[in-house]
């Protein structure tokens, strides 16, 4: 999972967090604000107005009695104001409880209670004292109708008082706990929020500045002069591909420091005599001859000056000759000696000789070499006979592939040295198709060894060449060769490594006296 991506996933679980969060407090603010304006608008005017109603009606039973006891009309004006405050209060009562229905029904019930006292008990009484029947009006109070039907009025208003302030006290609760758990939801968010903030931190450290820490650790490293230290590319893609860029300028910069290294190496050896002995082991590129196309590739040991050499020769119409030559050593020596072989070599070919009378046509002339010898591969390519004739001395086999299948072509032939038992060297002849392709090397290729010691080997380069799908190109197949090379011995020291990969022309052209000789040089 790329870093974006990951940071959007986290940024998404927080903002789902916040929004449910938010939701939440909002709710309950909005619950709780309903619920004080309940409280301030309804449950205690309410609880008002039945006081008013309580007032009212002690005010109505005062004047009621005390114009039945002392007949004055001036005692009929508190029973008259004090129905006005009931019937007010019990109207208030009304539209303040009228959502909510128990209390709703027990104001209902008040006011037919009030309404009954009033027409059934303290009216007629008055109406009985107003007219003069003084006796009916007796006849009335005796057996307390009025006094019965009032104190069901009362029972009323305190079923209502005390209905009214439960509800006061159950909205006050409610109003509590919701301020308790807004206390909880903002205590669990600043928690929340800080163990947010501290995952974010942890994520932010493990994604971004662990690698970017091991990534500049190991850049420093090799700024400080450890150019062999490995880049790691680890960490999310972006990282990797960064730790991947600066891997690969890690390793340009090795390369140009080598071939700085092998420049230094050259000049030391001997300076411009050991330049223009490299120049005469290693000319310019030009044009194939026809009836061969061939890759070349060479990387010296030490300096510039190899001791191993390679050429291809035209040999007549459609004929060419394809040389691969080991010399033994290192150096400036080695490039002398090498330079001599290749002299022998050419002048041997020129003379008409085939692989096999080329070897001992060079061993008869080379000398006294001391302890100097040579391996090599001579391979003859003929494009119009579709044949391929070769002759090997000492050298590491050749391998031809042809549509994914490898023939090895073995040694005909000792190595050539003065100092060695030499019975000659065959020359060998096989089929060439046009499809086919030969791959030559020398020895610096097979017992290469990687930092564990383990041997490049024959069967690691024949599965190469066995699985190179554009067989067909040769440089492709020199350079898939020794980009392989170079992997398996990262960072370990070689031998001189030569490597030709050659096959016969696609495309045929008669032969020129222009075209006697191609000669070309590999890319280190």
């Amino acid at each position: 999972m790329t870093l974006r991506r990951r940071f959007r996933l986290l940024l998404g679980v927080v903002a789902v967090f916040l929004t449910v969060s938010l939701a939440a407090d909002v709710w309950l603010i909005e619950r709780r604000a309903l619920l004080v304006r309940r409280l301030d608008t309804q449950l205690e005017p309410a609880r008002t107005a039945v006081g008013e109603v309580t007032q009212g009606l002690v005010d109505q039973e005062t004047g009621a009695r005390g114009y039945l006891i002392t007949k004055d009309p001036t005692f009929l004006e508190p029973y008259f104001t004090g129905a006005q405050r009931v019937d007010a209060a019990v109207s208030e009562l009304g539209r303040l409880l009228k959502d909510h229905a128990p209390l709703r029904d027990v104001v209902e019930r008040l006011e037919a209670r009030i309404s009954a006292w009033r027409q059934l008990g303290a009216e007629r009484e008055i109406g009985a004292v107003r007219e003069g029947r003084f006796d009916e009006a007796v006849s009335l109070v005796w057996p307390g109708t009025a006094r019965s039907l009032l104190e069901q009025a009362r029972a009323e208003v305190t079923d209502l008082r005390q209905a009214v302030v439960a509800e006061q006290r159950a909205v006050e609760g409610e109003i509590r706990e919701i301020r308790s758990v807004l206390s909880m939801l903002t205590l669990v968010g600043a928690l929340s929020a800080l163990a947010l903030l501290t995952l974010g931190s942890y994520l932010l450290h493990r994604w971004v500045s662990r690698p970017l820490a091991v990534l500049g650790a190991a850049v420093r490293e090799v700024a400080a002069g450890d150019l062999h230290r490995p880049i790691p590319a680890a960490g999310p893609p972006e990282l990797a591909r960064l730790g991947g860029d600066v891997e690969a300028m890690r390793r340009r910069i090795l390369a140009e420091v080598d071939d700085a290294s092998q420049a230094r190496d050259a000049l030391a050896q001997r300076g411009l005599v050991v330049s223009s002995l490299s120049e005469q082991l290693h000319p310019e590129l030009s044009c194939p001859p026809p009836g061969v196309r061939a890759a070349l590739r060479y990387s010296p040991a030490e300096g510039v000056v190899a001791g191993d050499w390679c050429d291809v020769v035209a040999l007549g119409p459609g004929r060419a000759a394809v040389v691969v030559v080991d010399v033994s050593g290192h150096g400036a020596e080695a490039g002398v000696f090498a330079l001599r072989t290749k002299e022998l070599v050419l002048a041997a070919l020129d003379t008409g000789c085939d692989p096999g009378q080329a070897f001992s046509w060079v061993a008869d002339r080379l000398g006294d070499t001391d302890e100097r010898f040579f391996t090599g591969v001579i391979a003859e390519v003929d494009d119009h006979a579709g044949t391929l004739r070769y002759a090997s001395a000492g050298h590491p086999p050749l391998l031809l592939v042809d549509g994914g299948f490898v023939q090895v072509l073995g040694l005909t032939g000792s190595v050539v040295g003065p100092a060695l038992d030499q019975d000659g060297w065959t020359t060998v002849e096989v089929p060439l198709s046009p499809s086919a392709m030969a791959v030559a090397c020398s020895d610096g290729v097979l017992e290469a060894r990687n930092a564990d010691g383990q041997e490049f080997g024959l069967d690691r380069l024949n599965e190469i060449v066995a699985d190179s799908s554009d067989a067909d190109d040769p440089h492709a197949v020199a350079d898939r060769c020794l980009s392989t090379l170079d992997r398996f011995c990262a960072g370990a020291p070689r031998d001189d490594v030569t490597l030709v990969v050659f096959g016969r022309s696609a495309r045929p052209a008669p032969f020129t006296a222009d075209e006697h000789r191609w000669e070309t040089t590999a890319t280190a």
